[in-house]
């Protein structure tokens, strides 16, 4: 899997999931769902060298009206965290300034595993 995305202060996401230590969980969105179990590489970029391998712990597509189900507000920094964002709104921005909508992608949890 490919990681080239940078959190406010533009630090990249491959370079923050490095610095993780083996056992660490974090988390991406993609628009497509991945297979729970799978063990993947973590890349820089398209063709280059993995760096780590993290296996896919959980896969969901959160969709508007979850709300009922979650209280967002307690968990949105920890969620912006999980992902390497310092705050919820600097995630937030980033998909808008991508031009992606955050709830129609799907939620993927992985731990390092080396």
């Amino acid at each position: 899997m490919i990681f080239i995305s940078k959190n406010e202060s533009g630090r990249s996401k491959y370079d923050w999931i490095m610095s993780l230590p083996v056992g660490a969980y974090f988390v991406t969105r993609r628009l497509r769902p991945v297979k729970v179990g799978s063990i993947i590489a973590i890349q820089p970029g398209r063709g280059k060298k993995a760096g780590c391998w993290a296996e896919i712990v959980n896969c969901v597509q959160l969709k508007r009206g979850m709300d009922y189900y979650f209280d967002w507000s307690n968990l949105q920094i920890a969620e912006a965290r999980l992902e390497g964002f310092e705050t919820y709104s600097g995630l937030l921005d980033y998909f808008t300034q991508h031009k992606i909508d955050i709830n129609k992608t799907w939620r993927i949890l992985l731990r390092k595993v080396r």
